[in-house]
């Protein structure tokens, strides 16, 4: 779509970082701590996990990207929702060959499996052991809280495991995939959700996905406070 714009021959990549810390150095009041993220995501489908391409490919398609928000001046890398485990340990190639910290964002089942049927374990062991530099950490995205639990307490992968983006909605993936509606519970239990299971399971990253819109989020933000 890029190709067939108005925009074809510019880095958008480069240049949405760069407009990042344009408005970070102009709004940052002193004291605060602004990291800016670049994010990757699935080159096949996020909700599909037999749509992916091989570590291989998805590791010479990520990198040009992963190349261009770091030029960009992006603070660290951020890979999401990726049910794949081939896809996911290519990305995780291209993160590595940054200078950067990154982080591995996978879609999992309440079982502790990635949609591919992947063990969680199993798949961090095989990243950090099979990239140049291993991630920062894993993160578990577009699923709702009830979820990352049963899966972090099926398949618990430790310290490895730091963020949860969360959805509104306990439906799975089949559920959600192709809906015209959305489904979206209201701010407050979403908010308490998240905030008990990131504290039962030590999760340093708490972030909103499907469903979420600021008032999610400074729910969120309340809460942690309150609970400190």
């Amino acid at each position: 779509r890029i190709a067939r714009s108005n925009y074809a021959h510019r880095d958008l990549n480069t240049e949405n970082a760069r407009m990042l810390r344009d408005l970070r150095q102009a709004e940052a009041q002193p004291g605060d701590v602004i990291i800016i993220g670049g994010l990757v995501g699935p080159l096949g489908d996020g909700y599909g996990a037999g749509i992916a391409p091989s570590a291989d490919v998805a590791e010479t398609m990520i990198r040009p990207q992963a190349e261009a928000l770091e030029d960009g001046g992006v603070d660290l890398l951020i890979a999401a929702t990726l049910p794949n485990a081939e896809e996911a340990l290519g990305i995780a190639r291209a993160l590595s060959a940054s200078v950067l910290p990154y982080i591995i964002g996978v879609v999992v089942r309440p079982d502790g499996t990635l949609l591919d049927g992947s063990p969680l374990r199993q798949f961090v062991e095989t990243v950090d052991t099979r990239t140049a530099r291993p991630p920062l950490g894993y993160a578990l995205t577009c699923v709702h809280p009830s979820i990352a639990d049963a899966a972090l307490t099926a398949e618990p992968i430790g310290a490895r495991a730091i963020g949860l983006f969360a959805n509104t909605s306990a439906l799975s993936p089949e559920e959600l995939d192709g809906r015209e509606d959305l489904i979206a519970s209201t701010p407050n239990p979403y908010a308490a959700a998240l905030v008990d299971v990131g504290q039962r399971h030590g999760l340093t990253i708490l972030g909103g996905c499907c469903g979420t819109d600021e008032t999610h989020l400074a729910a969120v933000a309340q809460r942690m406070v309150a609970t400190r």
